[in-house]
């Protein structure tokens, strides 16, 4: 946040565990209910309801962010601790399996790749003049 009076801040916080604690209100179709109760609450005009409530947006869009993270950690942290544990007990396939798992969380497996086109066709085996005959259409 940008530099806020403490009421400001206080009322912005109200309005995360508001939004929080009633999670259909979140959705943007409850956004003018939402206004509504916003403007009052604190006896504001539709505008002030409207920065309040960006800034709650904003405030839970970070806090998403950082839980994101957090997760990510911890189930790369888990995928090592099982990857050493399968090696002490020489259990290579499960290593193996521990490896795939955590580079598919890293996205570094794309799963079933669909073509937007055909593939390729296979030109090992073609002869020049098929070759030629192809670049001349």
């Amino acid at each position: 946040m940008t530099k806020h009076t403490q009421d400001f801040i206080n009322r912005v916080q109200e309005i995360v565990i508001l939004l929080l604690d009633k999670q259909p209100l979140l959705e943007e179709s409850k956004s003018n209910d939402l206004l509504a109760i916003i403007m009052e609450r604190y006896a504001v005009q539709k505008r002030q309801a409207v920065t309040y409530l960006s800034e709650a947006r904003l405030l839970i869009n970070q806090l998403g962010k950082q839980n994101i993270k957090l997760s990510y950690l911890k189930a790369m942290y888990d995928r090592e601790f099982l990857f050493r544990k399968s090696k002490d007990a020489n259990d290579l396939r499960l290593a193996l399996e521990v490896i795939r798992d955590r580079d598919k969380i890293a996205g570094l497996y794309v799963e079933n790749y669909k073509f937007e086109k055909e593939p390729a066709p296979d030109l090992t085996n073609i002869s020049t003049e098929e070759l030629k005959a192809l670049l001349h259409e």
